[in-house]
């Protein structure tokens, strides 16, 4: 699960090629990489896979709500704990609505306090942008990061 080589080596990378540039943010997505991509591969057997729709996020908060937590990657999340502590804000960023934000954030439990703040963009979160660097599952939002991103997907 996840890379091979540790995500803060990565980041520190990243940083060298933006050559002094440095914005110590980073923005971490949800699903697929702090969690298994589950709900999206049931978002496809379902039929809602053509996009983010009213249909889908019904679907998905009525999933979120009677679905016990999904287990978390803690060993990302240990790491961002390392890149926290040398300095680097950690933000969580994500497309889920903002209407299942405290079932996100309950799902961290007492990870939840290593985030600076919570972004919650309903499925335009590939019309953001973010200062510093990204984590996702999607090469498409990678592009919002105005450092670049790391792709990264936790199954």
């Amino acid at each position: 699960m996840g890379w091979k080589s540790p995500i803060n080596a990565q980041i520190k990378s990243q940083v060298l090629i933006e050559r002094g540039s440095i914005m110590k943010r980073i923005s971490v997505d949800f699903d697929g990489v702090l969690i298994p991509n589950y709900f999206e591969k049931k978002f496809i057997l379902a039929g809602l896979h053509s996009g983010y729709n009213n249909k889908m996020f019904d679907w998905y908060v009525e999933m979120m709500n009677t679905s016990p937590d999904a287990p978390l990657n803690t060993h990302l999340l240990k790491q961002l704990t390392n890149l926290k502590d040398s300095g680097y804000a950690i933000v969580l960023w994500t497309n889920r609505n903002s209407d299942i934000a405290d079932k996100t954030i309950s799902n961290l439990a007492e990870w939840s306090g290593l985030f600076d703040s919570f972004e919650f963009y309903g499925g335009q979160k590939s019309h953001s942008r973010v200062e510093g660097i990204a984590i996702d599952n999607s090469p498409n939002n990678l592009r919002c990061a105005e450092h670049g991103g790391i792709l990264y997907e936790w199954r």
